[in-house]
């Protein structure tokens, strides 16, 4: 580690070195330039081609930095050089324009509008180039997209909106949000690679303002994200924040508030008292057995009829306890675990800018209630921008930088509210003390819903991160320039929480307190080198990059719990405090990154394109001779718009075909995977060698984790093909991507049998998996000038996964019998199980049934799949689902008509099959640990003697069929369609907001997540709350419906 350190910084110091004398030189060539020769001034008007000014157009002398922005008459005045030759006029949404400078003291220009941006420089890593030009497959978010915003990570707005792109998210405001760019790429769960502002960074998108975010870029495809190699297997994700802007002082902000809340489609259909009692009654005479003896909170009157039990009358007892201080109730617990929880979202920012410096600042203050009592997210954000011209405009130096202090409660008690039983009450009747249940009246120790929600709610985890970067770009001659930047991520995260003692009246109590402490920081440095080189003329356009990189981060973390606190106070429980029995531990962790990239962009006749990129990483989680990974791309494109005899077309404004190749890679292992890893804990080391059960034992060292000096990068290959088109002046456009993504030796930590010992577990490269999918967007567009302009947009892509090859050591660890079935071949997402083949009705099906333990009747019967006339695991399991989704669609609808917007967003899933694990509390009576659970009233219809057409098994105060084992009786319909998000905003007129000294003001109201259709019909109909929360929605925190009334205003 020492001498790969040391060669880092021997490198970067000669880079250094050669960077301060080209800076030097730029000064002395710059000055020789400045004495020998007079610059002169241009002046001009840029215009659009209706005649208006067009105020913020960027006017550059084509390969230099010196530039202007012109202002709100539209008018701009630039100093050249005499050996200066063109000027170049750039503005979002609008052509880009060219103009030669020799002869000329007034250059006006007039800008054509550019519907879908094809000038439109955009980002794609360590530099820059137009759309039109692009050969990957590169998803623009619409910038409109950024500013819906909510929820404190950004990606919940961009859910559906980008084709080849699944994110899934929840309610919960500490916001737990998953992406994935084009299927699963490793089981080690590759996430996308974060770059802001240049920056790779390790920041969750939570502690990002939206609301500072100028563009975003996904890199989807292996040719545009190679450029960053080993940590671009699963995307990359490019980010660029706003910048300070030549021009008037502008003033902004941007406020909001509302509610989370769940509406009714959203809230479990859970039974109440009656309903409860009538359960236990039922699942009582199923098994046989007198119902009042099985519980002693109801009186059940009951009888046969034709040898049928029959239910008259059911009542429950006053008081669940002797001394009469907890009274039977009929609790909605759900109800006061959730609430209508308060967001508020303000931002304040100002920039200026003359035509040598440009400066932005930010504040920001969000907060998010979540929609179950005591949850939230409070986070406050502050950004800073600046950026100087020097030597005329060939050295440009800034810096950017963030702080965000970020505290949230993410405690979750849904489970409890699922279960517990609605007799319940909250109070005593004091109304202070806790309820709950009462032991002396049989009742299990269920977990109090919203004690715990109440106690806890100061049990905050708090985290501040700042991300800060500063650069330098020199231009040394017309079309080259050297830049670098160094940056620098540093985040800590701590909690102190106090473990409180309580005491319910039913019996139940806590009297053992304590506290925890955790902290832990982390500081991850990059610094990057850079050369770039520009050329064009008429026939060739020539961009290219080389570069060095280095990158280090560093991890500590310490945890210690105490027992024992005199008082539960925080101000008072810190360790020190405590006084019982002490735990801690701590770690800690470093890697190193190495990396040389290059990349070419080649442009011929603006028709033929070309791109070529290598990268060689190495880093220091990998054994010598596996430490470097070479990772090159190549992609091109022919625009077929361009040739002559497209001429005769004159409907296609654009058509360019593109193809690529590449390989990224993924290093998501622990730093220390190649190492045997010890530890000296007392409590799993130490032992009583004499016999001695007092004072301190003989300890040790154990080992935790054993390591594999073979294992190597995990390496994904992608090849990509796809068409760009734009139709009737690009009023039509869109893209269409195919593409084949394969793994090879993904990254697994294997676990082998408990006989080899502690500490067997090891990383190896085992199987290889493939992904294969299509990718459409389209969009449609008014036309321009149009009094009423509308937007509709489209998109949709498919993703087929399977597993190619699987080595000996792992071929069962992905799932199958043990025996012969195994995964190859199949989504690996795939879910294995027994076949559900309907009810037991009567004995004799009972008796001729295969032998399976348990079976009843109106119990679960599964298929003999072997044929032997028995129910095994092991021969009569199969592949019984693919959690995958066939199709992803999005469809996003834009209108605007004199100041009046309106924009509706659907987002749909279809095609997967989901694990439905709430049915294990809808369709089943007593299948926990803890007995006597609440369900919903779907079990009321559960089969009886009365009610033998139903397809929900009889309930049982018993669970002795497997008939909760994984089987195709839990295997519903994922596929659902959501409106995600509809707004209404009113852009008031200029010639009223000028009044009152404001340039721009814009209200709005946004509702999100408010309606929902699913498959509930057929054999596979979805039975629960939400299919996207599905498969383990007793623990999800449910995406509530949100509310938001905002205002925008510039002045």
């Amino acid at each position: 580690m020492e001498k790969v350190l040391e060669a880092i910084f021997v490198i970067m110091r000669r880079i250094m070195v050669i960077i301060i004398i080209c800076v030097l030189s730029g000064f002395r060539v710059v000055g020789a330039q400045t004495n020998a020769q007079d610059k002169k001034e241009i002046r001009g008007v840029v215009t659009d081609n209706t005649g208006a000014a067009l105020p913020g157009v960027t006017v550059v002398v084509k390969g230099t930095h010196a530039g202007v922005i012109t202002g709100s008459n539209g008018e701009y005045v630039i100093n050249v050089q005499p050996n200066d030759q063109k000027l170049v006029f750039t503005l979002v949404g609008m052509k880009a324009v060219e103009r030669d400078i020799e002869g000329q003291n007034q250059i006006d220009v007039v800008m054509a509008e550019d519907v879908i941006g094809l000038d439109e420089v955009v980002v794609t890593g360590y530099m820059t180039q137009k759309k039109a030009d692009l050969t990957g497959s590169i998803s623009l978010i619409d910038t409109k997209d950024l500013q819906k915003v909510s929820s404190p990570n950004v990606l919940k707005s961009l859910q559906g909106k980008i084709p080849g792109v699944f994110i899934t998210t929840s309610g919960n405001p500490a916001e737990y949000v998953s992406i994935e760019i084009r299927g699963l790429t490793s089981t080690t769960a590759s996430p996308p690679l974060l770059v802001i502002d240049g920056l790779p960074s390790q920041a969750n998108l939570r502690e990002i303002n939206a609301l500072d975010i100028e563009s975003m870029q996904v890199l989807k495809d292996a040719a545009s994200a190679s450029i960053y190699g080993s940590r671009a297997a699963g995307g990359v994700i490019l980010i660029n924040t706003k910048q300070g802007k030549t021009g008037d002082l502008q003033v902004s902000y941007k406020g909001s508030m509302g509610i989370n809340t769940y509406m009714g489609w959203q809230k479990p259909d859970l039974m109440n008292t009656e309903e409860y009692g009538r359960t236990i009654w039922q699942a009582s005479v199923n098994d046989g057995l007198d119902p009042n003896e099985q519980t002693m909170l109801y009186n059940f009157d009951w009888d046969f009829v034709n040898g049928i039990p029959r239910l008259n009358n059911i009542t429950n007892i006053e008081w669940l306890n002797a001394a009469q201080t907890l009274k039977a109730s009929d609790t909605d617990w759900f109800d006061l675990l959730t609430q209508s929880g308060k967001h508020q979202n303000h931002q304040f920012a100002v920039s200026s800018g003359t035509e040598k410096t440009r400066q932005m600042f930010s504040l920001n203050y969000f907060e998010d209630n979540g929609a179950q009592i005591h949850t939230y997210l409070k986070r406050y954000s502050a950004r800073l921008n600046t950026s100087y011209d020097l030597l005329n405009g060939r050295l440009k130096i800034g810096e950017n930088l963030l702080i965000s202090s970020t505290s949230f409660n993410g405690q979750n008690g849904i489970y409890r509210a699922l279960v517990m039983p609605p007799i319940a009450p909250e109070y005593a009747i004091d109304g202070v003390s806790w309820g709950g249940c009462a032991l002396e009246s049989g009742m299990d120790e269920h977990r109090h819903v919203t004690m715990y929600q109440k106690l806890e709610k100061d049990n905050m985890s708090k985290r501040f991160k700042t991300i800060g970067s500063v650069f330098a770009d020199l231009s040394l001659f017309k079309g080259f320039s050297l830049k670098t930047q160094y940056g620098l991520e540093y985040s800590t995260q701590d909690y102190r929480f106090i473990d409180f003692t309580w005491e319910q009246v039913g019996g139940q109590a806590d009297l053992l307190n304590g506290v925890s402490n955790y902290y832990s920081k982390s500081t991850a440095w990059t610094w990057t080198n850079t050369a770039n080189y520009n050329y064009s003329n008429d026939v060739h356009d020539i961009n290219t990059v080389a570069g060095i990189e280095a990158y280090r981060f560093i991890n500590e973390y310490f945890s210690a719990t105490r027992e024992q606190i005199v008082l539960e106070n925080y101000d008072y429980a810190h360790i020190s405090a405590a006084t019982g029995n002490i735990t801690a531990t701590g770690l800690g962790a470093e890697e190193t990154l190495l990396s040389y990239f290059g990349k070419v962009n080649y442009s011929l006749l603006n028709k033929y394109l070309l791109a070529l990129t290598v990268r060689y990483d190495g880093s220091s989680k990998f054994p010598a001779a596996n430490k470097f990974g070479f990772f090159p791309a190549i992609s091109a494109g022919w625009r077929i718009s361009g040739e002559p005899f497209m001429q005769a077309f004159d409907f296609i404004s654009d058509l360019k075909l593109r193809a690529s190749w590449g390989m990224n890679g993924n290093s998501n292992i622990p730093s220390n995977a190649i190492n045997d890893r010890y530890d000296a804990n007392y409590a799993a080391t130490a032992y009583m060698i004499d016999g001695r059960k007092e004072g301190l034992m003989p300890s040790g060292y154990r080992l935790t984790h054993s390591g594999n000096p073979y294992v190597r990068w995990e390496a994904t290959e992608q090849f990509d093909v796809g068409v760009d088109f734009g139709l009737f002046d690009q009023r039509l456009s869109g893209s269409f991507s195919a593409y084949r993504k394969t793994t090879d030796g993904m990254l697994y930590e294997l676990t082998y049998v408990g006989t080899a010992g502690e500490g067997n577990a090891v990383w190896i490269n085992a199987a290889n998996m493939t992904n294969d999918g299509i990718e459409l967007a389209i969009t449609f567009r008014s036309p321009l000038n149009s009094v009423l302009n509308y937007t509709i947009t489209g998109n949709m892509s498919a993703n087929k996964n399977r597993i190619d090859d699987l080595p000996e050591s792992v071929v069962y660890s992905y799932g199958g019998n043990g025996v012969g079935d195994n995964i190859l071949g199949r989504p690996r997402r795939s879910i294995y199980g027994f076949v559900y083949d309907g009810l037991y009705q009567n004995q004799q099906e009972v008796d001729e049934g295969p032998e399976q333990n348990g079976k009843r009747v109106g119990g679960m019967k599964f298929k003999d799949l072997d044929g032997d006339g028995r129910i095994t695991q092991a021969y009569d399991r199969t592949w019984i689902a693919i959690r995958e989704p066939d199709l992803l669609l999005g469809l996003n609808t834009y209108l605007e008509y004199k100041g009046i917007d309106l924009n509706i967003f659907l987002q749909g899933v279809f095609g997967n099959q989901i694990y439905n694990d709430y049915k294990l509390l809808s369709d089943f009576y007593n299948t926990g640990v803890i007995a006597g659970r609440n369900h919903t009233r779907r079990l009321l219809d559960a089969w009886s003697p009365y009610n033998t057409s139903s397809t929900i098994p009889g309930l049982s105060i018993f669970s002795v069929n497997e008939e909760t084992a994984m089987s195709t009786y839990f295997i519903e319909s994922g596929s659902y369609l959501k409106l995600r998000n509809i707004e209404l905003g009113y852009t008031l007129p200029s010639s009223v907001t000028k009044k009152f000294f404001v340039r721009n003001l814009r209200l709005y109201f946004m509702a999100e997540n408010t309606l929902m259709i699913c498959k509930r019909w057929g054999d596979n109909a979805f039975t629960g709350v939400d299919p996207e929360a599905a498969g383990d929605f007793t623990t999800t925190y449910d995406r509530p419906a949100t509310f938001t009334f905002g205002v925008n205003a510039t002045f």
